[in-house]
């Protein structure tokens, strides 16, 4: 697929038209749009319009344009600046408890699927893969490398929030350092040993109870993640 900036004449402002490069391979934007409608927070990007051809097949969907920052070069930046870091992942974090609360795991969480808008406000994007409920089973593993937890490294997996919860970790060691440790590197991650705390590199700066959170949510064992919840009510107290 492919994003494209267009101008909504009508309203007058800047969108984005999403579309795919064939028209009969859109499962991932209709995917995209059921998701976007089940869910509003201001932490996760609007779903606008739905275009569709005179036959009614989907041809792309209008969302919001962020012109705000991405965070991938945020790590230069983190240890000089703890409040700013913390303020990211507790928006992130919000995002992630609308989503489960509504039943749904975004199942792609990572840097490159967030980014903030004019105002400044961090938002979560890019739903083609999400799914809803508690008993779906993958027979593509489909994630990204570092960020996919590792019980998702096994055939017929089952897909959770605890996997949206571990990759929220991971998102905390990349918005903190280049240097992301080399276990989780590993497929499945962490195969060797644990991965190192987050202490290693934001420990002057961070609280001990939330250098622990996010440590946490790299547990190898899902049933020790805080929920997204509990991480967001965590940070929203520092």
């Amino acid at each position: 697929g492919s994003v494209q900036p267009v101008r909504d004449t009508f309203l007058d402002r800047d969108v984005l038209f999403k579309f795919m490069h064939s028209g009969s391979d859109d499962a991932q934007l209709r995917n995209e749009i059921q998701m976007l409608a089940k869910v509003r927070s201001k932490h996760i990007v609007e779903i606008y319009d739905v275009i569709k051809d005179d036959a009614g097949a989907v041809q792309g969907i209008i969302i919001e344009h962020l012109k705000g920052r991405s965070f991938d070069g945020f790590h230069a930046e983190a240890l000089s600046n703890p409040i700013e870091y913390l303020k990211i992942l507790y928006q992130i974090s919000q995002a992630l408890t609308v989503l489960h609360e509504a039943g749904i795991v975004h199942r792609d969480l990572k840097l490159d699927n967030i980014k903030s808008s004019s105002v400044g406000i961090v938002k979560l994007f890019d739903f083609g893969i999400s799914v809803e409920g508690d008993d779906y089973h993958t027979t593509l593993n489909r994630g990204t490398l570092v960020y996919a937890a590792p019980e998702l490294f096994v055939p017929g997996a089952c897909i959770t929030k605890e996997m949206d919860v571990y990759a929220l970790g991971v998102c905390a060691w990349a918005l903190a350092t280049a240097g992301i440790p080399k276990e989780l590197y590993q497929t499945p991650p962490q195969q060797t040993g644990p991965a190192p705390s987050i202490g290693v590199v934001m420990g002057a700066v961070l609280t001990p109870e939330i250098v622990s959170l996010i440590d946490l949510c790299l547990s190898p064992d899902p049933a020790l993640r805080p929920s997204a919840q509990t991480f967001c009510s965590t940070i929203h107290k520092q």
